[in-house]
């Protein structure tokens, strides 16, 4: 299965100055996109990215199979609303 959708924070607007703290917000961000972009087995629900707080967040996995067939190892479906891993 693959995800295509990615909700990645907006970059923010740059100070007329330097600032250590929009620098380091700026970098968070560009690393939360590298880190989504290159992950392939990852998942995470852990609130706002471009800030330390570690709120839950909703995971939605919508249009999940609903039979194993011609899944490989790793895909998730669904059996009657539980997911199970191939």
């Amino acid at each position: 299965m693959t995800i295509t959708r990615r909700n990645l924070p907006s970059l923010p607007l740059p100070p007329k100055e330097y600032d250590q703290t929009y620098m380091s917000r700026l970098i968070k961000i560009v690393q939360v996109a590298l880190d989504v972009t290159n992950s392939t087995k990852q998942l995470r629900g852990s609130g706002d990215p471009t800030t330390d707080a570690k709120e839950p967040s909703p995971l939605n996995l919508a249009n999940i199979p609903t039979s194993s067939t011609g899944l490989k190892p790793g895909d998730v479906w669904s059996d009657g609303g539980t997911l199970k891993i191939v």
